[in-house]
């Protein structure tokens, strides 16, 4: 192969070798928009796997000592609706009405219970899961 084709050759795959290595670096990184887990995703699971998810991602995502703002907004990229009350317990839940098979419906909720101190972190977060409604 002459030189000048070599050139030519090289210089062509530059820009697909730099796109090809930016793309890699991007996709390793996690995105903040999108959690690992979301309490949506936790309704297609089966139970064991659900509830290990769900234990998971509270005792990773939401420790002691976080601030309560960036927890509020992580239980909320996870599907979370929040309500604080007057006690300092915030009480975040998703719930889902489903049907089982022979056409029960129930409702299936999770509930995160986050605790503050008066510096507004989170001193303990409660994971807990109830299924009501549908026949045994």
């Amino acid at each position: 192969m002459s030189p000048k084709f070599q050139r030519v050759g090289q210089a062509a795959l530059r820009p697909a070798a730099a796109a090809l290595c930016l793309l890699v670096v991007c996709s390793a990184q996690p995105s903040a928009a999108q959690p690992a887990f979301s309490f949506r995703q936790a309704e297609f699971m089966n139970e064991d796997a659900a509830l290990r998810s769900a234990t998971a991602f509270v005792a990773d995502e939401l420790p002691a000592g976080l601030a309560v703002p960036e927890a509020l907004a992580r239980l909320k990229r996870a599907d979370m609706d929040c309500r604080p009350d007057a006690s300092g317990v915030t009480a975040c839940s998703f719930g889902m009405v489903e049907g089982r098979d022979g056409g029960t419906l129930g409702e299936d909720t999770w509930t995160v219970r986050l605790r503050r101190d008066p510096q507004d972190r989170i001193t303990a977060a409660d994971l807990s899961h109830q299924q009501t409604g549908f026949a045994a």
